[in-house]
């Protein structure tokens, strides 16, 4: 494997650091004065995603018509775009192919404003994630396979947010040792979350789906909401952001379960929105903004990316900033 440390061709653009707010002050009245340079490190998966809506149920020996979509893809590649978008300045590390499917997701992602020379090349295919009528399956075997040795022992300095995904081998997640003050997991799939486990304790922030907390905690996992956020915080992490599809998001934090009533309507494809709104947590925890605020405005970029067949709306930023500013 080898690293890229630049892209030919592809012109990176440089945005604006994000300036966050210290803890209570009041962002509405302050214009983008209460903002503080913000600065993440995003590790795992980086995929191809297909996205395919068939017209009738696909039958063996037979070409249905329909529509397939491309997207860049993978979660933490999800989480690091977004936050890019939000005016974070962001290093993704991950592991793509010497392909074609290699070269144009690390164009699409420097093309986003990620930093991209801790992409690695590896000798196989490029991770791709395929949809039908919403049914995946996912080939993440490049990232999981790398060495751990291939992966940094903990990067970026005191202060720096980093964001992990599940897509890493459990003995390369294992030996990763925590020192981020702000530590993000997020929680990938129901068949890695697991992976996960020897990091909870030092989690700052945990973001999974329902049927991921479910697979972590097991057979006697409530069944949704407040006491299932609650038995996965009990496992250690500060914070819970939990993502119940058309029952929304709720977030655990402090203490506090805030769940805002956000019907979501018209939806395309909702591969990406959890990404989005746990970039959009990252975001307005470390702002210091209200609970209730911070997830009324990742309920509406996440309301945003369900509706369009990319995983990271281009206008998601000007979304989440707007309201979160309200």
């Amino acid at each position: 494997m080898r690293a890229i440390r630049s892209w030919q061709g592809i012109p990176t653009r440089r945005r604006e650091p994000l300036r966050q707010q210290p803890l209570g002050g009041d962002p509405s009245a302050q214009g983008d004065s209460w903002l503080t340079p913000l600065s993440v490190i995003a590790i795992g998966g980086a995929n191809v995603d297909v996205k395919v809506r068939a017209s009738s149920p696909p039958i063996e020996g037979r070409s249905t018509p329909g529509e397939i979509h491309l997207a860049p893809g993978g979660a933490a590649r999800n989480v690091a775009e977004a936050l890019a978008r939000m005016g974070a300045q962001v290093a993704l590390h991950t592991v793509v192919g010497a392909d074609l499917f290699g070269d144009w997701l690390i164009a699409a992602t420097s093309a986003a404003g990620i930093e991209c020379a801790g992409v690695l090349r590896g000798r196989g295919q490029t991770g791709i994630y395929v949809t039908v009528n919403g049914a995946g399956v996912a080939d993440a075997s490049i990232v999981e396979s790398g060495a751990p040795r291939a992966w940094p022992a903990w990067p970026g300095p005191k202060g720096t947010v980093c964001v992990l995904d599940a897509n890493l081998s459990a003995s390369a997640i294992a030996r990763l040792t925590p020192t981020a003050s702000r530590l993000v997991l997020i929680g990938t799939s129901p068949a890695k979350v697991g992976r996960l486990r020897p990091l909870l304790g030092g989690a700052w922030l945990l973001a999974l789906t329902a049927a991921e907390a479910a697979a972590l905690l097991g057979p006697a996992a409530p069944s949704a909401g407040e006491p299932l956020a609650r038995a996965v915080a009990a496992l250690g992490p500060q914070q819970v952001l939990l993502t119940e599809g058309q029952r929304g998001l709720g977030l655990l934090a402090s203490g506090w379960w805030t769940s805002p009533a956000r019907p979501v309507d018209a939806v395309v494809d909702p591969t990406g929105a959890g990404d989005v709104a746990a970039a959009a947590l990252i975001v307005g925890l470390t702002a210091g903004l209200a609970p209730e605020r911070i997830l009324a405005a990742a309920a509406e970029a996440a309301a945003l990316t369900v509706r369009t067949w990319g995983n990271v709306p281009p206008e998601v930023g000007i979304v989440w900033k707007g309201n979160a500013q309200r």
